[in-house]
């Protein structure tokens, strides 16, 4: 990612090498309201290992990043299925991952 900025109405935005832009959805906790997206990232702060709970597609994979932009990690999740990321330190990071064709980034917040 090459550059983040926030909209007249506070939303959040990652622009990317490649020139996409993404809105970063700040899911909270299981308690955040899944039906505004339909997915929940729990628990988020982050103790160790989380889930992404998506509907439809049930597998999908999935890209970590630093608040630099630097890729920490990837893989192939199952929705509900744990992520572990203990070993990453504490602080911001942002996932990207792709329910079917709709791509979304999400910032996870790592809190030990």
């Amino acid at each position: 990612f090459t550059s983040f900025g926030e909209d007249a109405s506070g939303e959040l935005y990652v622009a990317a090498i490649n020139g996409t832009i993404y809105r970063v959805e700040d899911l909270i906790s299981a308690v955040d309201d899944p039906d505004r997206t339909g997915e929940v990232i729990y628990p988020n702060p982050v103790l160790g290992t989380f889930s992404i709970i998506i509907g439809g597609e049930k597998e999908f994979r999935y890209v970590m990043y630093d608040i630099y932009g630097n890729t920490v990690f990837t893989g192939i999740a199952r929705s509900g299925q744990e992520i572990d990321c203990s070993l990453l330190s504490d602080g911001a990071y942002f996932i990207e991952y792709r329910n079917g064709d709709k791509p979304h980034l999400a910032k996870v917040i790592m809190a030990r």
